[in-house]
């Protein structure tokens, strides 16, 4: 129902997990993914914990490294939970507490519900130009 993060142009550093069953999800450190059945940090995954697949199942992680890819972004879904590359993640980071964010989110979940196309907006993108930004911060 929106993005925290939408940026094309943007480079970043991602943590890449890779499961024996050949699934592998690459996110930032601070990033969620669902190990041994709860959240954990990208950057605290360690090799031989369980990662879960989109049906249930799941992978050990064999192997974790570091990689730069251009592309960030952050979509925020209804659940609050994401598929990546068959591998089930969360949208939420370290930033907020994940029971904090989603109960921060109620509102614009509840907008999105209602019709309302996007109700993040835009104005967190770094790809918005900064003077917009500055604008639509100044007017709330």
């Amino acid at each position: 129902f929106g993005f925290g993060h939408r940026d094309g142009s943007a480079t970043s550093e991602f943590v890449r997990i890779e499961a024996t069953s050949g699934h592998a999800i690459e996110l930032t450190a601070g990033h969620y993914v669902v190990i041994d059945g709860a959240l954990l940090a990208a950057k605290d995954v360690m090799i031989g914990d369980v990662v879960t697949l989109y049906d249930g199942s799941t992978s050990k992680v064999e192997k974790i490294s570091r990689v730069n890819r251009r592309g960030l972004y952050n979509p925020h879904t209804l659940e609050g939970t994401i598929v990546v590359n068959n591998v089930l993640a969360s949208t939420y980071t370290q930033a907020v507490n994940p029971k904090l964010a989603h109960l921060m989110l109620s509102l614009p979940r509840l907008a999105y519900r209602l019709g309302m196309k996007e109700p993040l907006g835009s104005v967190l993108y770094d790809s918005t130009p900064a003077f917009l930004r500055t604008i639509a911060r100044s007017s709330s």
